[in-house]
Protein backbone atom coordinates (compact mmCIF):
# COMPACT_ATOMS: atom_id res chain seq x y z
CA UNK A 1 0.00 0.00 0.00
CA UNK A 2 1.27 3.46 -0.86
CA UNK A 3 0.84 5.48 2.35
CA UNK A 4 1.30 8.75 0.48
CA UNK A 5 -1.89 8.33 -1.53
CA UNK A 6 -4.77 10.62 -0.61
CA UNK A 7 -7.96 9.11 0.72
CA UNK A 8 -11.52 10.35 0.97
CA UNK A 9 -12.51 10.63 4.62
CA UNK A 10 -15.34 11.58 6.98
CA UNK A 11 -18.43 9.46 7.49
CA UNK A 12 -20.33 12.72 8.01
CA UNK A 13 -19.34 13.84 4.51
CA UNK A 14 -21.02 10.82 2.95
CA UNK A 15 -24.12 11.32 5.14
CA UNK A 16 -24.37 14.96 4.03
CA UNK A 17 -24.15 13.93 0.40
CA UNK A 18 -26.75 11.18 0.71
CA UNK A 19 -29.26 13.32 2.61
CA UNK A 20 -31.92 14.35 0.13
CA UNK A 21 -30.84 11.55 -2.23
CA UNK A 22 -28.20 13.67 -3.94
CA UNK A 23 -26.83 10.80 -6.01
CA UNK A 24 -25.52 13.21 -8.65
CA UNK A 25 -23.51 15.08 -6.03
CA UNK A 26 -22.05 11.79 -4.76
CA UNK A 27 -20.98 10.80 -8.27
CA UNK A 28 -19.43 14.22 -8.96
CA UNK A 29 -17.63 14.23 -5.59
CA UNK A 30 -16.14 10.81 -6.36
CA UNK A 31 -15.16 12.00 -9.84
CA UNK A 32 -13.31 14.93 -8.26
CA UNK A 33 -11.69 12.45 -5.85
CA UNK A 34 -10.48 10.30 -8.75
CA UNK A 35 -9.02 13.42 -10.39
CA UNK A 36 -7.29 14.32 -7.11
CA UNK A 37 -5.79 10.84 -7.08
CA UNK A 38 -4.49 11.19 -10.66
CA UNK A 39 -3.13 14.71 -10.16
CA UNK A 40 -1.79 13.83 -6.68
CA UNK A 41 -3.18 17.00 -5.10
CA UNK A 42 -6.43 18.18 -3.55
CA UNK A 43 -6.36 21.39 -5.64
CA UNK A 44 -7.13 20.13 -9.12
CA UNK A 45 -7.57 21.45 -12.65
CA UNK A 46 -10.94 19.97 -13.64
CA UNK A 47 -13.07 22.23 -15.82
CA UNK A 48 -16.82 21.83 -16.18
CA UNK A 49 -16.44 20.56 -19.76
CA UNK A 50 -13.91 17.95 -18.62
CA UNK A 51 -16.26 16.69 -15.88
CA UNK A 52 -19.36 16.63 -18.09
CA UNK A 53 -17.43 14.71 -20.75
CA UNK A 54 -16.04 12.23 -18.21
CA UNK A 55 -19.42 11.64 -16.54
CA UNK A 56 -21.39 11.86 -19.80
CA UNK A 57 -23.74 14.38 -18.20
CA UNK A 58 -25.68 17.32 -19.54
CA UNK A 59 -25.26 20.85 -18.18
CA UNK A 60 -28.38 20.84 -15.98
CA UNK A 61 -27.44 17.66 -14.11
CA UNK A 62 -23.81 18.73 -13.70
CA UNK A 63 -24.47 22.26 -12.42
CA UNK A 64 -27.12 21.01 -9.99
CA UNK A 65 -24.63 18.52 -8.49
CA UNK A 66 -21.84 21.10 -8.40
CA UNK A 67 -24.09 23.64 -6.65
CA UNK A 68 -24.83 21.07 -3.93
CA UNK A 69 -21.12 20.42 -3.35
CA UNK A 70 -20.43 24.16 -3.12
CA UNK A 71 -23.37 24.69 -0.74
CA UNK A 72 -22.14 21.86 1.52
CA UNK A 73 -18.63 23.36 1.33
CA UNK A 74 -17.25 20.08 0.03
CA UNK A 75 -15.51 21.90 -2.82
CA UNK A 76 -14.05 25.38 -3.16
CA UNK A 77 -13.42 27.37 -6.36
CA UNK A 78 -10.00 29.01 -6.77
CA UNK A 79 -9.93 31.43 -9.72
CA UNK A 80 -6.76 32.61 -11.50
CA UNK A 81 -7.07 35.88 -13.43
CA UNK A 82 -5.11 37.06 -16.46
CA UNK A 83 -2.75 39.84 -15.31
CA UNK A 84 -3.24 41.78 -18.54
CA UNK A 85 -7.00 41.64 -19.01
CA UNK A 86 -8.33 40.76 -15.56
CA UNK A 87 -10.32 37.91 -17.07
CA UNK A 88 -10.66 34.58 -15.28
CA UNK A 89 -8.05 32.42 -17.01
CA UNK A 90 -8.36 29.19 -15.07
CA UNK A 91 -10.46 27.80 -12.21
CA UNK A 92 -9.14 25.17 -9.82
CA UNK A 93 -11.30 22.95 -7.62
CA UNK A 94 -10.16 22.43 -4.03
CA UNK A 95 -11.36 19.38 -2.09
CA UNK A 96 -10.69 20.42 1.52
CA UNK A 97 -11.52 17.20 3.38
CA UNK A 98 -8.67 14.88 2.52
CA UNK A 99 -6.02 13.14 4.59
CA UNK A 100 -3.28 10.76 3.56
CA UNK A 101 -3.53 7.06 4.25
CA UNK A 102 -0.33 7.42 6.26
CA UNK A 103 -2.07 9.88 8.61
CA UNK A 104 -5.12 7.64 8.96
CA UNK A 105 -2.99 4.61 9.74
CA UNK A 106 -0.99 6.64 12.22
CA UNK A 107 -4.16 7.66 14.05
CA UNK A 108 -5.29 4.03 14.19
CA UNK A 109 -1.98 2.63 15.44
CA UNK A 110 -1.98 1.29 18.99
CA UNK A 111 1.06 2.37 20.94
CA UNK A 112 3.47 -0.55 21.38
CA UNK A 113 4.42 -1.33 24.96
CA UNK A 114 7.99 -0.46 25.89
CA UNK A 115 8.21 -3.78 27.78
CA UNK A 116 7.80 -5.78 24.56
CA UNK A 117 10.76 -8.07 23.92
CA UNK A 118 13.22 -6.64 21.45
CA UNK A 119 13.88 -9.06 18.57
CA UNK A 120 17.46 -10.31 18.15
CA UNK A 121 19.61 -8.21 15.87
CA UNK A 122 21.92 -10.59 13.97
CA UNK A 123 22.42 -10.37 10.20
CA UNK A 124 19.27 -9.38 8.31
CA UNK A 125 18.95 -10.25 4.69
CA UNK A 126 18.00 -7.37 2.42
CA UNK A 127 16.80 -7.75 -1.11
CA UNK A 128 18.42 -4.81 -2.90
CA UNK A 129 17.25 -6.08 -6.28
CA UNK A 130 13.60 -6.11 -5.22
CA UNK A 131 13.91 -2.64 -3.72
CA UNK A 132 15.43 -1.34 -6.92
CA UNK A 133 12.77 -3.06 -9.00
CA UNK A 134 9.96 -1.68 -6.85
CA UNK A 135 11.45 1.81 -7.04
CA UNK A 136 11.66 1.48 -10.83
CA UNK A 137 8.04 0.31 -11.05
CA UNK A 138 6.86 3.17 -8.84
CA UNK A 139 8.83 5.70 -10.87
CA UNK A 140 7.44 4.29 -14.11
CA UNK A 141 3.89 4.34 -12.73
CA UNK A 142 4.26 7.94 -11.55
CA UNK A 143 5.62 8.97 -14.95
CA UNK A 144 2.69 7.23 -16.66
CA UNK A 145 0.17 8.94 -14.36
CA UNK A 146 1.75 12.34 -15.02
CA UNK A 147 1.65 11.72 -18.77
CA UNK A 148 -1.95 10.50 -18.62
CA UNK A 149 -2.98 13.46 -16.50
CA UNK A 150 -1.28 15.97 -18.83
CA UNK A 151 -3.06 14.41 -21.81
CA UNK A 152 -6.42 14.73 -20.04
CA UNK A 153 -5.74 18.41 -19.30
CA UNK A 154 -4.56 19.04 -22.88
CA UNK A 155 -7.63 17.34 -24.35
CA UNK A 156 -9.92 19.26 -22.00
CA UNK A 157 -8.29 22.57 -22.93
CA UNK A 158 -8.72 21.94 -26.67
CA UNK A 159 -12.31 20.71 -26.32
CA UNK A 160 -13.26 23.73 -24.22
CA UNK A 161 -11.61 26.09 -26.71
CA UNK A 162 -13.33 24.40 -29.67
CA UNK A 163 -16.72 24.71 -27.97
CA UNK A 164 -16.05 28.36 -27.11
CA UNK A 165 -15.61 29.11 -30.84
CA UNK A 166 -19.15 27.73 -31.46
CA UNK A 167 -18.35 25.71 -34.58
CA UNK A 168 -20.05 22.45 -33.56
CA UNK A 169 -20.46 22.13 -29.78
CA UNK A 170 -19.56 18.68 -28.43
CA UNK A 171 -20.95 17.23 -25.21
CA UNK A 172 -18.93 14.05 -25.58
CA UNK A 173 -16.41 12.52 -27.99
CA UNK A 174 -15.72 8.87 -28.80
CA UNK A 175 -12.57 7.18 -27.52
CA UNK A 176 -11.24 6.98 -31.09
CA UNK A 177 -11.88 10.70 -31.52
CA UNK A 178 -10.04 11.48 -28.28
CA UNK A 179 -7.03 9.46 -29.47
CA UNK A 180 -6.92 11.37 -32.77
CA UNK A 181 -7.18 14.72 -31.00
CA UNK A 182 -4.40 13.80 -28.55
CA UNK A 183 -2.27 12.62 -31.47
CA UNK A 184 -2.74 16.01 -33.17
CA UNK A 185 -1.88 17.88 -29.96
CA UNK A 186 1.30 15.82 -29.63
CA UNK A 187 2.27 16.47 -33.26
CA UNK A 188 1.27 20.12 -33.60
CA UNK A 189 1.18 21.53 -30.06
CA UNK A 190 -1.73 23.11 -28.20
CA UNK A 191 -1.08 26.73 -29.19
CA UNK A 192 -0.79 25.96 -32.90
CA UNK A 193 -3.92 23.80 -32.88
CA UNK A 194 -5.87 26.53 -31.05
CA UNK A 195 -4.66 29.05 -33.62
CA UNK A 196 -5.92 26.83 -36.46
CA UNK A 197 -9.27 26.39 -34.68
CA UNK A 198 -9.61 30.15 -34.13
CA UNK A 199 -8.87 30.97 -37.80
CA UNK A 200 -11.23 28.20 -38.94
CA UNK A 201 -14.06 29.66 -36.85
CA UNK A 202 -13.39 33.19 -38.15
CA UNK A 203 -13.56 31.98 -41.76
CA UNK A 204 -16.82 30.10 -41.12
CA UNK A 205 -18.55 33.09 -39.51
CA UNK A 206 -17.57 35.71 -42.08
CA UNK A 207 -19.65 35.81 -45.28
CA UNK A 208 -16.73 37.28 -47.22
CA UNK A 209 -15.08 33.83 -47.14
CA UNK A 210 -16.45 31.07 -49.35
CA UNK A 211 -15.37 28.12 -47.16
CA UNK A 212 -18.37 27.00 -45.10
CA UNK A 213 -17.90 23.29 -44.36
CA UNK A 214 -18.21 22.47 -40.66
CA UNK A 215 -16.10 19.62 -39.31
CA UNK A 216 -16.43 17.96 -35.94
CA UNK A 217 -13.33 18.48 -33.80
CA UNK A 218 -12.14 14.88 -34.28
CA UNK A 219 -12.65 15.10 -38.07
CA UNK A 220 -10.79 18.42 -38.13
CA UNK A 221 -7.82 16.61 -36.59
CA UNK A 222 -8.18 13.34 -38.51
CA UNK A 223 -8.24 15.18 -41.85
CA UNK A 224 -5.03 17.03 -41.03
CA UNK A 225 -3.21 13.96 -39.69
CA UNK A 226 -4.12 11.72 -42.64
CA UNK A 227 -1.49 10.90 -45.27
CA UNK A 228 -3.12 13.30 -47.73
CA UNK A 229 -3.51 15.95 -45.04
CA UNK A 230 0.16 15.83 -44.09
CA UNK A 231 1.34 15.84 -47.71
CA UNK A 232 -1.09 18.41 -49.15
CA UNK A 233 -1.68 20.44 -45.97
CA UNK A 234 -5.40 19.73 -45.69
CA UNK A 235 -7.66 19.87 -42.64
CA UNK A 236 -6.33 22.05 -39.84
CA UNK A 237 -3.20 22.86 -41.88
CA UNK A 238 -5.26 25.10 -44.18
CA UNK A 239 -6.02 27.45 -41.28
CA UNK A 240 -2.53 27.98 -39.92
CA UNK A 241 -1.11 31.50 -40.55
CA UNK A 242 1.66 30.36 -42.91
CA UNK A 243 -1.00 29.02 -45.30
CA UNK A 244 -2.78 32.42 -45.39
CA UNK A 245 -6.37 31.27 -44.78
CA UNK A 246 -7.77 34.83 -44.88
CA UNK A 247 -6.48 35.21 -48.44
CA UNK A 248 -6.92 31.60 -49.54
CA UNK A 249 -10.65 31.51 -48.81
CA UNK A 250 -11.43 35.13 -49.70
CA UNK A 251 -14.17 35.37 -52.30
CA UNK A 252 -12.25 38.00 -54.30
CA UNK A 253 -8.79 36.53 -53.73
CA UNK A 254 -7.65 39.47 -51.60
CA UNK A 255 -6.58 39.08 -47.99
CA UNK A 256 -9.33 39.93 -45.51
CA UNK A 257 -8.95 40.86 -41.87
CA UNK A 258 -11.92 39.07 -40.25
CA UNK A 259 -11.66 41.21 -37.13
CA UNK A 260 -12.51 44.34 -39.13
CA UNK A 261 -15.96 42.93 -39.83
CA UNK A 262 -16.62 42.40 -36.12
CA UNK A 263 -14.81 45.35 -34.54
CA UNK A 264 -17.05 48.40 -34.75
CA UNK A 265 -16.06 50.96 -32.08
CA UNK A 266 -18.94 52.86 -30.46
CA UNK A 267 -16.88 55.64 -28.85
CA UNK A 268 -15.32 57.14 -31.99
CA UNK A 269 -16.43 58.48 -35.37
CA UNK A 270 -14.96 56.94 -38.52
CA UNK A 271 -15.75 55.79 -42.04
CA UNK A 272 -16.22 52.00 -41.95
CA UNK A 273 -15.14 51.82 -45.60
CA UNK A 274 -11.96 53.75 -44.84
CA UNK A 275 -10.89 52.96 -41.26
CA UNK A 276 -7.39 54.31 -41.95
CA UNK A 277 -7.93 58.00 -42.69
CA UNK A 278 -4.53 59.38 -43.74
CA UNK A 279 -5.90 62.90 -44.23
CA UNK A 280 -6.87 63.07 -40.54
CA UNK A 281 -4.11 60.73 -39.29
CA UNK A 282 -6.64 58.46 -37.61
CA UNK A 283 -7.39 54.75 -37.50
CA UNK A 284 -10.96 53.86 -36.51
CA UNK A 285 -11.26 57.50 -35.45
CA UNK A 286 -8.34 57.25 -32.98
CA UNK A 287 -5.21 59.40 -33.26
CA UNK A 288 -2.43 57.49 -35.03
CA UNK A 289 0.18 58.65 -32.49
CA UNK A 290 -1.83 57.08 -29.65
CA UNK A 291 -2.40 53.97 -31.76
CA UNK A 292 1.34 53.53 -32.25
CA UNK A 293 2.28 54.08 -28.58
CA UNK A 294 -0.52 52.76 -26.35
CA UNK A 295 1.66 51.41 -23.50
CA UNK A 296 0.55 53.93 -20.84
CA UNK A 297 -3.12 53.42 -21.70
CA UNK A 298 -2.73 49.62 -21.69
CA UNK A 299 -1.09 49.61 -18.25
CA UNK A 300 -3.74 51.92 -16.80
CA UNK A 301 -6.65 49.82 -18.07
CA UNK A 302 -4.96 46.57 -16.98
CA UNK A 303 -4.63 47.95 -13.44
CA UNK A 304 -8.30 48.93 -13.35
CA UNK A 305 -9.39 45.51 -14.60
CA UNK A 306 -7.19 43.60 -12.15
CA UNK A 307 -8.39 45.74 -9.21
CA UNK A 308 -12.00 45.26 -10.30
CA UNK A 309 -12.70 49.01 -10.46
CA UNK A 310 -15.88 50.29 -12.11
CA UNK A 311 -15.13 51.33 -15.68
CA UNK A 312 -16.39 54.56 -17.21
CA UNK A 313 -17.20 55.23 -20.85
CA UNK A 314 -13.80 56.93 -21.11
CA UNK A 315 -12.18 53.68 -19.93
CA UNK A 316 -14.15 51.75 -22.53
CA UNK A 317 -12.96 54.20 -25.19
CA UNK A 318 -9.39 53.39 -24.13
CA UNK A 319 -10.16 49.66 -24.50
CA UNK A 320 -11.40 50.29 -28.05
CA UNK A 321 -8.21 52.24 -28.76
CA UNK A 322 -6.12 49.31 -27.46
CA UNK A 323 -7.93 46.85 -29.76
CA UNK A 324 -7.46 49.23 -32.69
CA UNK A 325 -3.77 49.52 -31.82
CA UNK A 326 -3.17 45.75 -31.99
CA UNK A 327 -5.12 45.56 -35.25
CA UNK A 328 -3.12 48.45 -36.73
CA UNK A 329 0.18 46.74 -35.84
CA UNK A 330 -0.89 43.20 -36.79
CA UNK A 331 1.54 43.06 -39.75
CA UNK A 332 4.53 45.01 -38.42
CA UNK A 333 4.30 43.57 -34.89
CA UNK A 334 1.72 40.74 -34.85
CA UNK A 335 0.52 39.75 -31.38
CA UNK A 336 -2.58 37.62 -32.06
CA UNK A 337 -3.01 36.39 -28.47
CA UNK A 338 -3.10 39.92 -27.09
CA UNK A 339 -5.43 41.07 -29.85
CA UNK A 340 -7.79 38.16 -29.15
CA UNK A 341 -7.60 38.81 -25.40
CA UNK A 342 -8.49 42.50 -25.68
CA UNK A 343 -11.21 41.73 -28.23
CA UNK A 344 -12.75 39.37 -25.68
CA UNK A 345 -12.69 42.16 -23.06
CA UNK A 346 -14.32 44.49 -25.61
CA UNK A 347 -17.03 41.94 -26.47
CA UNK A 348 -17.82 41.39 -22.79
CA UNK A 349 -18.07 45.09 -21.88
CA UNK A 350 -19.67 46.47 -25.05
CA UNK A 351 -23.32 45.86 -23.98
CA UNK A 352 -22.76 47.99 -20.85
CA UNK A 353 -21.71 51.01 -22.89
CA UNK A 354 -23.91 50.59 -25.95
CA UNK A 355 -26.17 53.39 -24.74
CA UNK A 356 -23.49 55.26 -22.75
CA UNK A 357 -22.91 55.31 -18.98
Amino acid sequence: MDDSKIAIISYETILNLLNGKNSGAVALYLFYYKTCFLQKTNIIHATDTFCMTGLEWGKQKFYKAKAILIKLRLIELHKIRNKETGQIQMTYIKIPYFLTLARILLDQTVEISTTQETPPLGNRETNAYNKKLNAYKEEKENAYNKKENKELCDFDEILEYWNSREIIIHKKISNLGIKKILSTISYLGIDRLKEAIKNYSLVLKDERFYFNYKWHLADFCIRGMSKEGLELKKGFWMFLPENKPFQRFSANGKEINPYEEEFRPITSTYDKFNVLDTSRSTYYGFDINLIKSPTVIINDIKDRLVLGLKLTRTDFKDIELIVASYMFRRKSDPQPKKLEGWLEVWRRLKPEFQEGD
